[in-house]
């Protein structure tokens, strides 16, 4: 039988850290040029690099890990981009599964995971799912960020423009505006991302008030029509 001596076993643990190490580094690479090549468009070649970077997190640290989430939300970013909308679905599942199953419910990497999904939902013309999953990743970020953080205000416009979408002009109002008091606080008043909130907040008050004039004109028909009986 054949067995190791300390200095065999040791150099076995030795190789097996820098072989992580070594992987480690060649995911970073992955990562790094598949970004590159995602926002310049290039699809095709940012594909399997991700998918490769995926390959090498999962023989690492195994399917519940964060970082293999990671790999699967940046895979899931990927086929949102060529609208290949089951694939990102699957994935952004996958991502939200493994951190909540491995970060918890509170914390801020499940909580991108719970806004990945919802403006996966919202772009599919599901405002009602995505309205419940962008409240879920809003009270997490109120929970742990500051109430300036420039994350938390993402979070408020785009529940804004969910409830926009559903016709809740009076929430989405109230959330928009507080996206614009955070984002006025640490942004130049005139950034690019706070002028068109504010168009956006001036499109919600539109609609506000009139439905505020069709409600008093109702209430006026409904008044004339019963003093006429």
């Amino acid at each position: 039988m054949i067995t190791m001596n300390l200095f065999e076993k040791d150099f076995a643990k030795l190789s097996l850290i820098n072989n992580e190490i070594s992987s480690s580094v060649s995911v970073e690479k992955y990562d790094q040029q598949a970004k590159k090549y995602h926002k310049e468009g290039l699809l095709l070649k940012a594909k399997p690099l991700y998918e490769k970077a995926l390959e090498i997190r999962k023989s690492i640290f195994g399917e519940g890990h964060n970082e293999t989430a990671d790999a699967y939300s940046k895979l899931g970013h990927l086929y949102f981009s060529e609208k290949d909308l089951k694939n990102a679905s699957l994935f952004y599942r996958k991502a939200l599964h493994i951190r909540i199953e491995v970060l918890g419910e509170y914390h801020l990497e499940t909580a991108s995971s719970y806004h990945d999904l919802a403006y996966f939902y919202a772009s599919e013309g599901e405002f009602e799912t995505a309205q419940i999953l962008l409240i879920s990743a809003l009270n997490i970020r109120k929970k742990l960020l500051s109430r300036k953080s420039l994350d938390l205000a993402e979070s408020y416009t785009h529940l804004g423009m969910c409830y926009y979408h559903l016709f809740k002009y009076q929430k989405s109002y109230e959330n928009l505006l507080k996206a614009l008091k955070i984002k006025k606080s640490v942004l130049h008043v005139e950034d690019e991302n706070v002028l068109i909130l504010e168009e956006n907040l001036n499109e919600v008050k539109k609609h506000i008030s009139q439905n505020s004039k069709e409600s008093f004109f109702d209430k006026l028909k409904n008044y004339f029509y019963n003093s006429s009986k």
